[in-house]
């Protein structure tokens, strides 16, 4: 299951259950929600502080990962597990997605 706001390749597509294309990538601006940034320097004895606002790209995560859940909810999933896209699918993730802690605190959180 992949959710995109982008065009993916077609072979990538062709591996998933569900692609969902959207136009939705929600980037938040100020004044609604925004970065803060600031650094304080002493030059020529003086507190100089600069401060900056960014766009708040991590909404858009958050707002992706909560549709694709709604989703995947209405699935008969024993798990199912949210990755970023730039995550190398390697032995290592592969062991990691296996191993028995990770499967024993999904089923801790499962309990509780």
């Amino acid at each position: 299951m992949l959710n995109s706001p982008i065009q993916l390749p077609l072979e990538t597509i062709k591996k998933c259950d569900y692609f969902f294309l959207t136009k939705d990538n929600p980037i938040l601006d100020w004044p609604l929600k925004a970065v803060y940034v600031y650094s304080s320097y002493f030059i020529n004895g003086k507190s100089v502080t600069m401060n900056r606002c960014f766009s708040d790209y991590g909404w858009a995560n958050v707002y992706q990962v909560r549709k694709l859940s709604e989703f995947a909810l209405t699935f008969d999933y024993e798990y199912f597990y949210h990755i970023i896209y730039d995550l190398i699918i390697d032995d290592v993730a592969i062991d990691a997605f296996n191993s028995e802690k990770l499967l024993d605190y999904l089923l801790k959180i499962e309990a509780a």
